[in-house]
């Protein structure tokens, strides 16, 4: 990789040689002084090994600072790191990051210019870049900075028609670094240290995969809005506009009032909210600040939604991850040819459940999948989502897909419910540090707000 020396820089670089040269003499100077007194005394002094110690740290620190200044090497910043490290955003990285090096994206790819989406690409679910549509390419290999493996995600600019590289994902085996990369603001979102298989492949594969093709969302900041538009069960409101947060409060009666819950949306892109909530009275409002993502890669603020309740539910929390059943019970036992298949991890906890019978079809029977549950798991080995499907003709439609997310402690955080006319969201809110949720705000979104708050009698 060749560079080109800037003006200032080679002043600089010579300036900095020229104070070495000269710390160098002065400290020879002084050695020579120390040394003819020691050998008179028939001693080493201790003038003279402090004397030895600041040359070679003097020696190592300029070492340091001249570091790639060989020919063609000057000024090689680590590649993808912004000068001010605290600005490379490490959402999901592992818990101690200064444990995990930064290889930084590989130069000695070279981006190929894409006029048409080559037949072996395949296209992916990436709601990042909705609603346009991701491809991700063939696995490609390089070896400037160590042998890795590169996956990369592409979609078509619509403005302009150009195939644009917009997510990479960098696995070193030598080291078992994982890197995934934001190409278009070219920052680093997620790295770790991977838990290996037998074959060098990493355990959690498909948790980097989901990461790379939904993960890696800013921090949501929820004052950049230019209104609130009421969305909830109050039909006497729906549509009713408000200017900013204060004015929206006081219309519901909250003027003043502190949330009762915040959420700061997650690296997932989940909405971001705030609750609020007077126990005393059961009623109740609150903000949902809905984001998506340009094409170009920038977080957008798409619109503020304000809604109202005025009664609590009561339930008890039941959820156990690891029920291998269809929601309402069974596993479609009762068709014909049914199967099920079990895939574990390396350590030994679950990764898939398949079950599959034959099912008739417009083409002729045929085996046909009935239900999946799968799980994604860090590289601490604790769960961190789990995708639930069943097939709607065994079922209905309604929950037919659930997401569940996870937080370290294995807690649930947040569900995401398939259902016909829409999606309904389900925040869990825990208290005291619980390791059973308070309460669940279940918003159902039919392009009206349909607003429940579950308190939990555990």
């Amino acid at each position: 990789m060749k560079q080109v020396l800037r003006k200032k820089d080679i002043i600089s670089s010579i300036g900095r040689v020229s104070a070495v040269m000269l710390s160098i003499l002065l400290l020879l100077s002084a050695l020579s002084g120390c040394a003819a007194k020691g050998r008179e005394a028939g001693t080493n002094p201790p003038e003279e090994a402090q004397a030895v110690k600041l040359l070679k740290e003097t020696r190592q620190s300029e070492d340091e600072d001249l570091s790639g200044m060989g020919e063609g090497t000057a000024d090689v910043p680590i590649q993808g790191i912004s000068e001010d490290p605290d600005e490379v955003p490490f959402q999901g990285i592992s818990e101690d990051p200064a444990e995990v090096p930064i290889h930084g994206i590989p130069e000695d790819l070279a981006d190929v210019m894409f006029q048409e989406i080559p037949e072996e690409w395949e296209m992916v679910d990436s709601f990042l870049i909705y609603p346009l549509r991701a491809y991700r390419a063939p696995e490609e290999s390089g070896g400037v900075y160590g042998s890795y493996c590169r996956t990369s995600l592409y979609t078509v600019l619509q403005d302009t028609g150009e195939i644009v590289r917009f997510r990479s994902m960098f696995f070193w085996p030598e080291d078992g670094i994982v890197e995934i990369w934001d190409e278009m603001q070219h920052e680093l979102i997620f790295t770790s240290k991977a838990v290996l298989k037998e074959d060098g492949k990493p355990e959690n594969g498909d948790y980097y995969d989901h990461i790379l093709r939904y993960g890696g969302w800013p921090e949501i900041t929820r004052d950049v809005f230019d209104k609130i538009v009421y969305t909830g069960e109050d039909y006497s409101l729906h549509g009713a506009e408000y200017a900013d947060k204060e004015e929206f409060l006081e219309a519901m009666g909250f003027a003043g009032e502190e949330p009762f819950y915040v959420r700061n949306g997650d690296m997932w892109g989940h909405s971001a909210l705030e609750l609020y909530y007077d126990g005393s009275s059961g009623r109740g409002c609150g903000l949902t600040y809905v984001y998506n993502m340009s094409y170009e890669g920038e977080l957008m603020p798409k619109a503020v939604y304000g809604w109202s309740f005025d009664h609590v539910g009561h339930d008890e929390f039941v959820h156990d991850p690891y029920l291998l059943e269809m929601i309402g019970g069974g596993t479609g036992k009762n068709f014909q040819d049914y199967t099920e298949t079990y895939q574990y991890r390396t350590e030994g906890r679950l990764r898939r459940f398949l079950t599959e019978g034959m099912m008739d079809h417009e083409s002729g029977a045929a085996m046909t999948t009935l239900l999946e549950i799968r799980y994604e798991y860090r590289d601490d080995g604790s769960l961190a989502y789990r995708h639930y499907y069943h097939n709607h003709l065994v079922r209905s439609s309604t929950d037919m897909v659930t997401n569940s997310y996870y937080d370290e402690q294995e807690r649930l955080m947040y569900e995401y419910h398939y259902i016909t006319h829409g999606s309904v969201e389900h925040y869990y809110i825990y208290r005291n540090g619980s390791s059973l949720p308070a309460y669940c705000l279940i918003l159902d979104s039919n392009g009206t707000y349909e607003v429940q708050l579950i308190e939990y009698e555990n």
